[in-house]
């Protein structure tokens, strides 16, 4: 066979694509959209990814509270442990982030209030260590 035709519906494959879509991959106003259009655990989960997004964009000045003092404080002998606690700060960021995100269809534990968690430990920690270095 050369050469052939073969008819496709089109409408098909965009319904379809439209339906299977991941959460992650909305945009802001659909999830918007979707937060009063959904019930039960559809709703649950797309409050999440709503706040998680809102959670995430905050959370680059959560780091910058830690890393200003920490970075005050550390002298040129200490950049590896300060590399260390860089990692060992990232890495639980984002265990919180994951745990949250598991516990997405779960309403018992909150998760719409769990995604936020890890911001609200890092300000105190960051608002701790900003009082620590005024101190010195």
């Amino acid at each position: 066979m050369r050469e052939g035709v073969f008819p496709l519906q089109l409408d098909k494959f965009f319904k379809e694509a439209q339906t299977n879509r991941r959460l992650s991959s909305y945009t802001l106003p659909d999830l918007f959209d979707m937060l009063s259009k959904t019930e039960g655990k559809k709703h649950l989960e797309t409050l999440v990814e709503f706040n998680k997004r809102f959670s995430t964009a905050l959370s680059c000045i959560a780091f910058a509270l830690i890393a200003i003092p920490l970075g005050v404080t550390t002298h040129r002998k200490e950049t590896s442990v300060g590399f260390g606690i860089s990692l060992v700060v990232a890495f639980s960021y984002f265990f919180f982030i994951i745990m949250a995100d598991t516990f997405r269809g779960n309403a018992s534990a909150f998760p719409q209030f769990l995604i936020w968690a890890p911001n609200l430990i890092f300000f105190a920690l960051g608002g701790w260590l900003f009082h620590r270095l005024a101190k010195r």
